[in-house]
């Protein structure tokens, strides 16, 4: 191969590579805007990144309610159900082995949430109107009922430990 070959072969490469990238869409913080006013809601109060999602506050035109929305880096607009339910872990068990060691001190016991800090947890992950709130006695678990940007009814479990939502169904 002549080096004006070589020099050919690695521009093209090069220009192939770049359209490739320049496919790419990241959208930003005016475009997450635009996108949540052109689907109805008004023009949003706050607009955070979290992780693959821009997290959108505004308000909901047909019931003059706030919302939560979340944006996808495409462009779309995601309820709080789809991104919660993206976010559920399903955990394992396996087997370990455990050293036992004696603190200088008393550790004290992790304390389980409140019932307004379940309210608060299931607000942030993108619910309103929540309401209903119970502790499942046997599972360790609180239960919420709440509505999603749509005005969905769902049902969330929370961890009553960690305070994780660790299920999420139509209600």
């Amino acid at each position: 191969m002549t080096l004006k070959q070589l020099v050919i072969a690695v521009s093209l490469g090069l220009t192939l590579a770049g359209s490739v990238a320049a496919e790419t869409i990241v959208i930003n913080e005016p475009e997450v805007r635009t996108i949540v006013v052109k689907e109805g809601y008004g023009d949003p109060i706050s607009i955070v990144r979290e992780g693959d999602y821009w997290r959108a506050k505004s308000i909901d035109a047909t019931n003059k309610r706030e919302v939560t929305l979340f944006v996808t880096a495409e462009g779309k607009v995601l309820g709080a159900a789809e991104v919660v339910r993206g976010r559920i872990t399903k955990t394992t068990t396996t087997t370990t082995t455990t050293t036992t060691v004696t603190p200088a001190a008393p550790v004290p016991a992790p304390k389980p949430v409140t019932e307004a800090q379940v309210e608060a947890i299931v607000i942030n992950a993108g619910f309103h109107n929540v309401h209903d709130i119970d502790m499942l006695n046997t599972t360790g678990v609180w239960k919420a009922e709440a509505d999603d940007s749509a005005g969905e009814d769902y049902e969330l479990h929370v961890d009553a430990m960690s305070g994780q939502i660790v299920h999420i169904e139509d209600d």
